[in-house]
């Protein structure tokens, strides 16, 4: 009968041991330490097999838990960090540990989980080894709003970084380097969340390094700190999916060997520091986004660094920004403002330009160079140049293009002949703002269908004469023919060699009858109102007159256009807007058909409907922030959201709640009393749950 009883105990005992035990924190003990059992429920501490739970379900608040120090090895099944509301809880590996296995999680799947507000911090000083890691064959997963922090120089490739989740929810997730010493670090074929290059540990400058064949994504945002310069040599392409963020006093070097890599930032940009290259490779920084971009540069972009422009929804500068290379515009406009001014530096240069890609706002040229400046508004393209000899590198010029009546605003006092009249719908401004202001120059106009010049060979180059108030022009240096647009002629036209520079637009010596240059259209957008409708709107300028047709012709996925409203006008009113409630799932695509008295058929530009609307959305700006900041908020319903704002270590230093009502809104948030630095924002609200950051000035 005992030896029943005992086989009946091994038994049940080795039935008992194949099932992991679930393990939680309790911190009885108060000290805070990992090999304490007091520390936790039942008072055993965690063995191998054991899912361990740190979480507020049994201890309220925030806390800290230390695993052991020495050459000891902690081996468990998994690790779950869980805290709730605006709590924090960090666990961390101490420099005292040395062993090269410290921490690891063997069982499957997500192997260790890092949620909203956990935070793991490996501080080891082993001299070998991965102290902190997974198995090769499930996952260190940190979701939105929690962090690791690799504060030592032991490995992180192998069963770490290896093995980092990619699940959605992950993408703020953060995985810090704050290395104490200059590092190489694991970038080729990996994929992180939000990962941010820190010096805190080092208190000094370091350098972060890596290269590789195969592509670097980060799924979220990249910060890099003050003090550090992250040097790559990546013949792959490196993709930051949300914001980017350069301190000042830190350097990102785009190429360091011979590479000719791309990074593509697909977020606001934000760079207080230094952006370059340090070899003969030949990096680009393009500018990717599926929205407009916020950018801004209060550090300097210097040696071969070309800047790329693809996004067709445009960037926005927020800063002055000096490029001291090649501009390439392939796709969407570069916003900029009197304050806000992208300047090129002598000897830069700009490439592609399109009615698609081109700079909104005034531009300035710095150098010697003659230079055609790639200026634009709305959908036209309509680039304006000089040629002159005898500049200084130090001369500077700045351009911009109007989409206005220049007789509006300067008058009709022609030079006459040969003008017999200028130009109702456009003119430019090219001014130089440094050097001798007498230096003659040859100007260049583009004539673009827009123009609505119809005799190629009668038009001249006017500029506006401020001291007798009068547009005068001379015989043109040169008309270069461009390819026709039926009924309108394109090309551009160069004036004889004048000075002052000034405003200047396209004049014809022919009659309004034989060359018009007459208002037409001046845009034409398609904006979703909700997920079934749409609004378009054209707009003409003034001197609008007869009778036209106007036919909305919509395309859905690629299929040939078709009439979906028409009516005719004798108006002279300048905006027109029509509603559209068949907009249906796929690619919509509009154009305006129009129709003169004569029977001439015109189109407009074909516009993209974006699929889907956005239910919330929120942006910070100025970013970086000096004094008080705004977050813009759009909701598609009026919804209570819960605000948290953290500092770098995670800590919470405010909470409130917002009644947002449907539609976009403005809050303040004042930040003059804190200290520089980097904070998070978090929103949460029923299905919202948002993670942004901004940097105090």
């Amino acid at each position: 009968m005992k030896k029943i009883l005992l086989l009946f105990l091994l038994i049940f005992c080795s039935i008992f041991s194949v099932f992991a035990a679930i393990v939680k924190w309790d911190g009885d003990a108060g000290d805070g330490l990992w090999a304490t059992a007091a520390n936790w429920a039942g008072d055993v501490a965690p063995i191998a097999g054991d899912d361990v739970i740190l979480d507020n379900s049994i201890v309220i608040g925030s806390y800290t838990v230390d695993l052991p120090s020495g050459n000891i090895n902690v081996s468990i099944a998994s690790l779950v960090i869980n805290p709730t509301g605006s709590n924090t809880i960090i666990l961390t590996l101490p420099a005292a540990n040395t062993s090269p296995t410290a921490f690891t999680a063997n069982g499957p799947g997500d192997a260790v989980i890092l949620n909203n507000g956990a935070v793991f911090i490996n501080r080891s000083t082993a001299a070998s080894g991965t102290p902190v890691s997974v198995t090769g064959t499930n996952f260190f997963r940190i979701n939105n709003g929690g962090k690791y922090i690799h504060r030592s120089q032991t490995g992180h490739t192998t069963n770490l970084v290896a093995r980092l989740s990619t699940a959605a929810g992950t993408e703020k997730g953060i995985f810090e380097f704050d290395i104490p010493g200059s590092s190489t670090i694991s970038l080729t074929g990996r994929n992180y969340g939000t990962l941010i290059l820190s010096s805190a540990a080092f208190g000094a400058p370091l350098t972060y390094s890596g290269n590789g064949a195969s592509a670097l994504n980060i799924r979220g945002d990249f910060i890099i700190n003050a003090g550090v310069t992250f040097s790559i040599g990546l013949s792959a392409d490196m993709v930051v999916h949300g914001n980017y963020s350069q301190a000042a006093s830190s350097t990102f070097n785009l190429q360091n060997s011979t590479n000719n890599n791309v990074v593509r930032l697909q977020g606001d940009v934000s760079i207080g520091g230094t952006v370059t290259e340090t070899n003969t490779g030949l990096p680009t920084l393009e500018f990717n986004g599926s929205s407009n971009q916020n950018v801004w540069i209060t550090g300097t972009i210097i040696n071969s660094v070309t800047i790329r422009m693809n996004n067709s929804n445009g960037i926005t500068l927020n800063t002055p920004v000096i490029l001291p290379y090649i501009l390439n515009l392939q796709n969407g406009k570069i916003k900029t403002d009197g304050t806000n001014i992208l300047t090129l530096m002598d000897n830069a240069t700009v490439t592609g330009g399109s009615s698609s890609s081109f700079v909104e706002g005034p531009m300035k040229k710095i150098g010697d160079d003659n230079f055609i400046f790639p200026v634009g508004k709305g959908n036209i393209y309509a680039p304006i140049g000089f040629t002159s000899t005898g500049m200084a590198v130090t001369d500077a010029f700045q351009a911009e293009y109007f989409r206005l009546n220049p007789q509006t605003a300067y008058g009709v006092n022609y030079q006459s002949p040969p003008i017999h009249h200028i130009s109702y719908v456009e003119y430019w401004r090219l001014d130089k703002v440094s050097g001798n202001v007498n230096t003659p120059a040859k100007i260049i106009l583009t004539v673009t269908e827009n123009s609505f010049a119809k005799d190629f060979a009668t038009l001249y180059v006017a500029s506006y004469n401020t001291a007798d108030m009068q547009w005068k022009s001379n015989d043109p240096d040169l008309r270069t023919p461009g390819p026709a647009t039926p009924p309108y002629v394109t090309g551009t036209i160069t004036s004889p060699a004048l000075s002052p520079f000034g405003v200047f637009t396209i004049a014809t010596s022919e009659s309004v009858i034989i060359n018009p240059l007459p208002v037409n259209l001046l845009s034409f957008n398609a904006t979703r109102i909700t997920n079934n409708q749409s609004k378009i709107e054209w707009v003409f300028a003034d001197h609008f007159s007869g009778r036209l047709k106007f036919e909305v012709e919509r395309s859905v996925n690629g299929a040939a256009f078709k009439a979906i409203q028409s009516f005719e006008t004798t108006s002279s009113s300048l905006l027109y807007s029509i509603y559209d409630a068949g907009v249906s799932p796929g690619e919509i695509k509009y154009r305006l058909k129009i129709t003169n008295e004569e029977g001439t058929v015109s189109y407009s530009n074909i516009v993209l409907l974006r699929e889907r609307v956005k239910s919330f959305e929120v942006s910070f700006y100025p970013n970086p922030v000096i004094n008080n900041g705004t977050m813009s908020i759009y909701s598609s319903v009026t919804r209570k959201i819960n605000m948290e704002v953290y500092d770098a270590s995670g800590k919470m230093i405010k909470q409130w709640e917002e009644d947002l009502p449907a539609g976009r809104c403005l809050l303040r948030l004042q930040t003059g009393g804190l200290s520089a630095g980097i904070y998070f924002i978090r929103l949460r609200g029923g299905e919202v749950k948002e993670f942004i950051h901004f940097i105090k000035r």
